[in-house]
Protein backbone atom coordinates (compact mmCIF):
# COMPACT_ATOMS: atom_id res chain seq x y z
CA UNK A 1 0.00 0.00 0.00
CA UNK A 2 1.36 3.31 -0.53
CA UNK A 3 2.05 6.03 1.81
CA UNK A 4 -0.93 7.91 3.15
CA UNK A 5 0.20 11.34 1.95
CA UNK A 6 0.20 9.25 -2.02
CA UNK A 7 -3.57 8.12 -1.33
CA UNK A 8 -6.14 9.47 -3.13
CA UNK A 9 -9.61 8.95 -2.42
CA UNK A 10 -10.93 8.32 -6.56
CA UNK A 11 -7.48 6.52 -7.62
CA UNK A 12 -8.20 3.17 -9.53
CA UNK A 13 -5.78 1.30 -6.97
CA UNK A 14 -8.18 2.42 -3.79
CA UNK A 15 -11.43 1.81 -6.03
CA UNK A 16 -10.23 -1.29 -6.31
CA UNK A 17 -9.27 -2.29 -2.92
CA UNK A 18 -12.17 -1.00 -2.03
CA UNK A 19 -14.40 -2.84 -4.02
CA UNK A 20 -12.49 -5.57 -2.64
CA UNK A 21 -12.86 -4.87 0.87
CA UNK A 22 -16.47 -3.68 0.35
CA UNK A 23 -17.44 -7.22 -0.26
CA UNK A 24 -15.60 -9.08 2.64
CA UNK A 25 -14.30 -6.53 5.04
CA UNK A 26 -16.79 -3.56 5.75
CA UNK A 27 -14.30 -2.43 8.82
CA UNK A 28 -11.37 -1.90 6.60
CA UNK A 29 -13.46 -0.41 3.79
CA UNK A 30 -14.67 2.01 6.44
CA UNK A 31 -11.13 2.76 7.73
CA UNK A 32 -9.44 3.14 4.41
CA UNK A 33 -12.37 5.44 3.00
CA UNK A 34 -12.04 7.67 6.04
CA UNK A 35 -8.25 8.02 5.70
CA UNK A 36 -9.19 9.23 2.30
CA UNK A 37 -11.53 11.44 3.12
CA UNK A 38 -9.29 13.11 5.89
CA UNK A 39 -6.65 13.34 3.71
CA UNK A 40 -8.39 15.45 1.03
CA UNK A 41 -11.92 16.56 2.70
CA UNK A 42 -12.46 19.31 0.04
CA UNK A 43 -11.84 16.72 -2.83
CA UNK A 44 -14.94 15.12 -1.48
CA UNK A 45 -17.35 18.04 -1.45
CA UNK A 46 -15.97 19.05 -4.90
CA UNK A 47 -16.30 15.90 -6.41
CA UNK A 48 -18.72 16.01 -9.51
CA UNK A 49 -20.55 13.37 -8.09
CA UNK A 50 -24.32 14.41 -7.59
CA UNK A 51 -24.33 15.99 -4.17
CA UNK A 52 -27.35 13.32 -3.76
CA UNK A 53 -25.25 10.67 -4.36
CA UNK A 54 -22.57 11.41 -1.82
CA UNK A 55 -25.10 12.23 0.41
CA UNK A 56 -26.61 8.76 0.47
CA UNK A 57 -23.25 7.19 0.97
CA UNK A 58 -22.18 9.28 3.79
CA UNK A 59 -25.27 9.30 5.53
CA UNK A 60 -25.14 5.15 5.35
CA UNK A 61 -21.28 5.36 6.57
CA UNK A 62 -22.93 7.39 9.42
CA UNK A 63 -25.16 5.14 10.06
CA UNK A 64 -23.02 2.38 10.35
CA UNK A 65 -20.00 4.34 12.32
CA UNK A 66 -23.32 5.32 14.87
CA UNK A 67 -24.18 1.73 15.25
CA UNK A 68 -20.20 0.75 16.19
CA UNK A 69 -19.51 3.55 18.81
CA UNK A 70 -16.85 5.13 16.77
CA UNK A 71 -18.01 9.07 17.51
CA UNK A 72 -15.43 10.85 16.17
CA UNK A 73 -15.48 9.26 12.85
CA UNK A 74 -18.99 9.92 13.15
CA UNK A 75 -18.39 13.73 13.50
CA UNK A 76 -16.07 13.94 11.32
CA UNK A 77 -18.15 12.37 8.27
CA UNK A 78 -21.30 15.02 9.45
CA UNK A 79 -18.97 17.85 8.83
CA UNK A 80 -18.43 16.30 5.32
CA UNK A 81 -22.06 15.88 5.18
CA UNK A 82 -22.28 19.45 6.45
CA UNK A 83 -20.33 21.03 3.77
CA UNK A 84 -22.11 19.26 0.73
CA UNK A 85 -25.81 20.48 2.57
CA UNK A 86 -23.83 23.76 2.27
CA UNK A 87 -23.16 23.73 -1.17
CA UNK A 88 -26.60 22.93 -2.15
Amino acid sequence: MKRSEDIKYNSPDIISKLKDLMRDDIEGFTNLILECFRLDEDSVVEDPAPPSSKLKALYSMLQYLETTERFEDCAFVKKLIDKIEDEQ
